[in-house]
């Protein structure tokens, strides 16, 4: 219902695919170019989607990554100093 998206041809929406975490449809929609921007459009739309699912109870789902350590055969860290002009000097006349 953006003034700016033409009736005819109808919008219409298409079911594209099963993503690794998601639902993927795609929009086509007709805009008349007279006084309108489509970057502006297509934002409007976008913004007036999440209202939508917003208003209906609809919550978009982010993709969650976990990271699982192996605290069996933990890491073995070394921490140096940082190398300083003076320590410089002092490996350098102990080579």
């Amino acid at each position: 219902d953006h003034t700016r998206v033409l009736r005819n041809p109808e919008p219409f929406v298409v079911f594209r695919e099963f993503g690794p975490s998601a639902l993927e449809f795609t929009l086509y929609f007709w805009i008349d170019m007279t006084n309108a921007s489509t970057l502006k459009v297509s934002s409007d739309l976008r913004y007036r989607l999440i209202a939508l699912f917003e208003k209906n109870g609809i919550k978009i789902a982010f993709p969650q990554m976990d990271v699982h350590l192996d605290t069996l055969s933990p890491v073995d860290i070394c921490l140096n100093r940082p190398r300083t002009a003076d320590t410089e000097q002092t490996h350098t006349q102990e080579e």
